[in-house]
């Protein structure tokens, strides 16, 4: 599942692609040339634990967030937030936005208005709720009656 996300009072775009390593690189194909894709994607140093990274690379525009699978829990989500931050602070370098007290808010709506879109056009929420009912339907049949 892929998303490009228009920061548009930064004039910048952040790319998220929920899936395997396959996934990610035919997603990311569709918007840059194939050979740049693979030696971005054999740099980033993937293990089968790797749940996602953010990834920059200025001279090749090329600006992601991946997450492994779709978020279907708390930790999850956690993990999300924590991507898109690295991807928040990217985007507020490339305007010229230090971390500070007096930039904290600035970061804050970010974060918050980029994690609540992924959540929403991704269709995190009810993925999360399925993965909750599922777990609460298994919670109560191992439960003696």
């Amino acid at each position: 599942m892929i998303h490009l996300f228009d920061l548009d009072i930064f004039y910048k775009d952040v790319l998220v692609v929920f899936g395997d390593v396959d996934t990610l690189k035919s997603d990311l194909y569709t918007y840059h040339d194939k050979s740049v894709i693979d030696r971005i994607v054999e740099g980033m140093g993937i293990t089968p634990i790797t749940l996602g990274k953010t990834t920059l690379s200025i001279e090749d525009g090329v600006f992601f967030v991946w997450m492994r699978n779709t978020p279907k829990t708390a930790h999850d989500i956690g993990f999300l937030v924590h991507e898109l931050f690295h991807a928040v602070c990217a985007v507020m370098e490339m305007v010229g936005v230090e971390p500070s007290a007096s930039s904290e808010e600035v970061y804050a709506y970010t974060i918050g208005f980029l994690t609540e879109q992924v959540l929403d056009k991704m269709d995190v929420i009810s993925s999360c709720l399925g993965a909750e009912s599922e777990q609460n339907r298994q919670e109560s049949a191992s439960r003696p009656s």
